[in-house]
């Protein structure tokens, strides 16, 4: 009998140790990528659009998410298990152009179908049960590293040994960084209460041409939509020259407002235009594709060699 009550108080424990912690779990309907804050720590450095975040002890929590979108809409939120030993989902759903977040559902842990397109991190904070002071650099993307290193403004470069793993966002594939990569100081540092375009930094990462400016940090929705609504073709120029004047712009971005234009002139006047802005100047030559017409693309290529 004794035997049998043992076992019983053995059993009773274990599933209150399995049960003492819960996770939350983050998803958009329309996988816009935003930042996750709980109890005032960055989750995850990046910008993303499933987020896992395993490990709460406590029961109630604060929910911060910072949208990485041109308006950079914060949305704040409370967050409370009932019980330990569950999973919490929130969905970020677009009601009317405006971004909400919504509670989903809670359901037993483990119970909850895994999903390919999940990053799955441990919970960061004061009181978590897997709380980190110091991210490791190591377990990070390049570009995630990169980043991390900029917004704290701990060294100017590092290195980063050969065979050192990296995370990729779904918290499965593992790469092996084959060679050392020394990241160099960029003027100006990043800012640390921004969200940046992940493709971005991969841009400023990875370029190594001849470059315009010091660091591409223009945010052109704004402009467009300025561009967009203006009637007449001549004004719409005259506000793309001066929009991106004293900017740094990326190509990708000269490629966005070129299009807005409508006459292949106006494309080719703004074009030659934005070039001492422009970071990437190398990859100019891939706007070559703006044009239909032989005189116009004759014009771009020698202006290209000038």
């Amino acid at each position: 009998m004794r035997g049998v009550l043992f076992l019983i108080l053995i059993f009773e424990l274990a599933i209150c140790n399995a049960q003492e912690y819960a996770n939350f779990i983050v998803q958009s309907d329309d996988s816009v990528r935003f930042v996750l804050e709980l109890d005032g720590v960055r989750q995850l450095d990046s910008a993303y659009y499933n987020i896992k975040v395993e490990g709460l002890e406590d029961q109630s929590h604060d929910v911060r998410l910072i949208l990485a979108s041109s308006d950079s809409q914060v949305i704040e939120k409370a967050l409370f298990f009932q019980s330990m030993g569950v999973e919490s989902t929130m969905k970020l759903v677009n009601l009317n152009g405006e971004y909400k977040l919504r509670y989903f559902g809670e359901v037993s842990m483990g119970a909850a179908p895994i999903q390919e397109n999940q990053c799955v991190v441990q919970y960061k904070g004061g009181t978590g049960k897997f709380a980190s002071d110091q991210p490791d650099l190591s377990e990070m993307s390049k570009v995630e590293a990169y980043s991390y290193e900029l917004q704290n403004d701990e060294s100017a470069a590092f290195e980063i040994s050969s065979t050192v793993p990296t995370s990729q966002a779904n918290n499965a594939t593992v790469d092996m960084v084959e060679d050392s990569v020394i990241l160099d100081s960029l003027s100006p540092l990043l800012d640390s209460n921004k969200v940046y375009d992940e493709e971005l930094l991969a841009l400023v990462y990875s370029y190594e041409g001849k470059k315009g400016c010091a660091f591409p940090d223009f945010e052109l929705e704004e402009l467009m939509e300025s561009i967009e609504v203006t009637p007449f073709s001549s004004q719409k120029v005259k506000l793309a020259k001066k929009g991106i004047e004293e900017k740094c712009i990326t190509t990708n971005q000269v490629e966005r407002i070129a299009k807005l234009l409508e006459f292949e002139d106006d494309k080719l006047a703004f074009i030659k235009h934005a070039y001492p802005y422009t970071y990437d100047k190398d990859n100019y030559q891939s706007l070559l594709k703006l044009f239909n017409f032989k005189n116009t693309r004759a014009d771009f290529l020698e202006f290209l060699k000038t």
